[in-house]
This record gives structure tokens, C-alpha cells and sequence, in this order.
């Protein structure tokens, strides 16, 4: 882990595991069903918006869900490799 990773994650962990996932996952969900009411009710054959979204509802969940698990593994991910770059530092 370079120098800007290790104080850019120093910063973002102060804020707290649980804010981030949750920023992260609402965010990330908030995109996907943007871009796929955009790209994909023009050509839909749902006759209006809410029926579009109430089809596509299992989707939106699903993919959030799935969004949420993601952001914690890279979470655990990224803690760990600061913790030993932490560890490095220290010892050096």
C-alpha cells in the first residue's frame, strides 16, 4: 500500500465501517436503478413508470444486497492491508 492509499484509508476509516458500507451500497443502488430506468423503460412494454419499477423491484433489492456484501469484503480487504502497512511502518 502506497503513501496516498495508506492516509486516503487512514481518513475514510476514521468515518466508521458501517457509514461507509451503507453510503457505499445506497449509493451503488441508486445508480443501477437510475441507469436502468433510463436505459431500459423507453423500450419496456410496462405502461408506466411505477409499473416498470414494481417489475424490476426484485432486481433493485437483489443487486443491493449483493452490492452490500461486495463493499464489506473490499472493506475487510482494504483494513487488512492497512493494518499490516500500519505493522510495516511501526517496525521501520
Amino acid at each position: 500500500m502506497n503513501s496516498k492509499k495508506f492516509d486516503s484509508w487512514g481518513k475514510l476509516r476514521e468515518k466508521g465501517c458501517l457509514k461507509w458500507l451503507l453510503q457505499s451500497t445506497l449509493t451503488a443502488g441508486f445508480v443501477y436503478s437510475a441507469l436502468n430506468v433510463a436505459l431500459f423503460y423507453p423500450s419496456s412494454d410496462a405502461h408506466s413508470l411505477s409499473q416498470f419499477l414494481s417489475e424490476n423491484a426484485p432486481n433493485y433489492i437483489f443487486y443491493t444486497i449483493g452490492m452490500f456484501f461486495a463493499f464489506w469484503g473490499i472493506w475487510l480487504y482494504s483494513e487488512s492491508s492497512y493494518q499490516k502497512e500500519a505493522k510495516r511502518r511501526n517496525r521501520a
